[in-house]
């Protein structure tokens, strides 16, 4: 298990492979950071998108 809000309790996250340790957590569409799965960890997103742009 991995925490991720209190606010998202219970709620669907998606988990999308994105390299052979890394994962996007998203939720609807709002990506919520990459988890680690060696560290267990879940880091904030590099960069963020705006109506598909780059930010």
């Amino acid at each position: 298990m991995v925490y991720v809000s209190d606010l998202l309790a219970k709620e669907p996250l998606g988990l999308s492979p994105i390299d052979e340790h890394l994962w996007e957590v998203r939720y609807s569409f709002h990506l919520r950071g990459v988890l680690d799965e060696r560290t267990l960890k879940i880091n904030p997103p590099r960069q963020w998108y705006v109506k598909g742009e780059q930010v």
